[in-house]
């Protein structure tokens, strides 16, 4: 008999296309140095851009684009940032969330329209956000539940302005909302609520931005899953707050929250990476910790047992980045290499198998990494001066039966 946990994932990912990703970093300006863009995993709406509809279970390179800085991956679509400060786009483009005028599907990169000097992008569940170096911030595509910020729930093709938001250093973008943190530490968000996400007290979403409630400090990182949010503040505090069914707001317990609660065992967070239903995130020691669930290895502790508080993620130190999808998780290492572990049936762990990992395996054929970005199927890296390996990666299988596929859990 299929287990509770499952229908409530399957309720996400068939009934409301779930999908997230960030790329978090600092939004100071992007380095005059760019690299090559390379992709894989699923590529059904070209969201790999190499030009093709194959999709690819080790990395190919994205055609068309250099002098790339940064990266975002949305459910089915891509974005990318150059060093001069502009803005690419390619994959699904239904709703305009590859911001070109047009909601044609685009299979290689294409610029987005009329953006400048942007310092860091993102993107979410068929819409894209992009922040300029005078901190304001942009956004185009899909306007469900007001994610697009204008006062609005009308889509756009070409990017808008996110209104009553000035002075921002830092954009985060999940499926369904959006957070920013101001230059004064505050933190800010909108879009949709249904779990409190947004942590104003309420579970109305909001079309414009709203000031995160009860968090007394001075925000440094924020990140998010599916319904639930997280910030880390300058004191070193970690806090959470939104659905918490499998334990992901890291406190102890499995009671939601509609305003922050303080995360146990971790302090010091640099960087969040999350999914559906776990949290992941990135001290500033190098050490990566994780909590939530954990029914097809989202943690990477080499069990299946889901934890309501942080655990250190084994064997992994030394880490610069985090990102991921909606249930797999990369970390970009100080010396360039990508290591991913969790859902792995679309070949987003890049190891050149289907199979799902509990621990984390080496991405194949990348050094030299500098940035990456995890979707729902499928992951991009910048790679400065790349070395591609002569030989491939060896990965570890995972042999648990009921992790053949998705579909065979219980």
């Amino acid at each position: 008999m299929k287990s509770k946990g499952f229908f409530y994932r399957a309720f996400i990912f068939l009934c409301f296309f779930l999908f997230y990703c960030v790329t978090f970093s600092s939004a100071e300006s992007p380095s005059s140095q760019g690299g090559t863009l390379w992709s894989w995993g699923v590529n059904n709406d070209g969201q790999l851009g190499d030009g093709s509809l194959v999709d690819a279970r080790v990395p190919v390179e994205v055609l068309n684009v250099e002098d790339m800085v940064r990266v975002a991956a949305g459910m089915d679509h891509s974005i990318g940032l150059k060093s001069d400060g502009t803005v690419w786009g390619w994959g699904r483009n239904w709703a305009g969330q590859l911001g070109d005028g047009t909601n044609t599907n685009k299979t290689t990169p294409i610029p987005v329209s009329g953006l400048e000097n942007i310092v860091q992008v993102g993107a979410g569940s068929g819409y894209s956000i992009a922040l300029t170096g005078k901190g304001i911030v942009w956004a185009w595509g899909r306007n469900t539940e007001g994610i697009l910020g204008d006062g609005t729930f009308i889509d756009s093709n070409v990017p808008i302005q996110v209104m009553e938001l000035t002075e921002v250093k830092e954009i985060f973008a999940g499926p369904w909302h959006v957070m920013a943190v101001k230059a004064d530490g505050s933190l800010w968000a909108w879009g949709w609520n249904h779990k409190g996400q947004l942590g104003d007290g309420t579970t109305i979403s909001r079309n414009v931005p709203v000031r995160v409630q009860d968090l007394l400090c001075s925000v440094v990182a924020a990140g998010g899953g599916y319904g639930h949010s997280l910030a880390s503040c300058e004191d070193g505090s970690v806090w959470s707050w939104g659905d918490n069914k499998f334990g992901q707001l890291g406190d102890g317990t499995t009671s939601d929250r509609n305003a922050p609660v303080r995360v146990v065992k971790v302090i010091d967070i640099q960087e969040f990476a999350r999914g559906v239903s776990f949290s992941v995130a990135l001290k500033k020691d190098g050490t990566v910790w994780a909590w939530g669930d954990n029914s097809i290895g989202n943690l990477g502790n080499g069990t299946f047992n889901k934890s309501l508080v942080p655990l250190k993620v084994p064997g992994l130190d030394k880490v610069a980045h985090i990102t991921g999808g909606p249930d797999h998780t990369l970390a970009l290492k100080k010396d360039g290499t990508i290591w991913a572990w969790g859902y792995n049936a679309d070949g987003q762990l890049g190891g050149g198998t289907l199979n799902h990992r509990n621990r984390p395996a080496q991405v194949a054929n990348i050094k030299g990494a500098v940035a990456i970005a995890g979707g729902m199927g499928h992951c991009l890296s910048v790679v400065r001066a790349p070395e591609l390996e002569d030989t491939f990666f060896s990965s570890m299988d995972m042999s648990h039966p009921k992790f053949a596929h998705r579909d065979n859990m219980e």
